[in-house]
This record gives structure tokens, C-alpha cells and sequence, in this order.
């Protein structure tokens, strides 16, 4: 099986951390993470394309609100217990 790395991994503060930026870069993947707030050496990157990921977060968090739509859940008889 084929392994896929990205050429870009953009993620939010929870994912800054040393060992993960490492292993990333070990297989060419640019990150993308603000940096923690308690960071005694910040990270640079880029805020113009980290706010890029704004409208993606949103779309998923409506999508997830509709859920029941998508999966179609309540039309089941099953799910009704019969």
C-alpha cells in the first residue's frame, strides 16, 4: 500500500508540537500551525493563508449539523424500533 503525504498540513494550535512538525518534514509536508501562546520560540507562519481555513471549519461544522439529512436516520423503519 501507498502511503499519501500532503504537500501541506494546515491545523490548529493542538497540533503544535516539535516531534510532529519533524516527522512531517521527514516526508516534504509544509505545516501550517499557529503557534502555542506559551511558546518561548513562536513558529513563524503565514496568517493570510492560516485564515484561509476559516470558511473550510465552518462548512464543516454546518454540514455536521445536518447530519440526520444526509444519513437519513429518522426515514428508517429500524431506527423507529420496528
Amino acid at each position: 500500500m501507498v502511503a499519501y503525504y500532503p504537500g501541506l498540513f494546515v491545523a490548529d494550535r493542538g497540533y503544535d508540537s516539535d516531534p510532529l512538525v519533524a516527522a512531517l518534514a521527514t516526508h516534504r509536508t509544509c505545516t501550517l500551525i499557529t503557534p502555542r501562546r506559551k511558546r518561548l520560540h513562536p513558529r513563524a507562519y503565514d496568517a493570510v493563508r492560516y485564515a484561509q481555513r476559516h470558511p473550510v471549519e465552518q462548512l464543516t461544522s454546518r454540514l455536521k449539523q445536518f447530519r440526520r439529512v444526509a444519513t437519513r436516520y429518522d426515514g428508517l423503519l429500524i431506527a423507529a424500533g420496528g
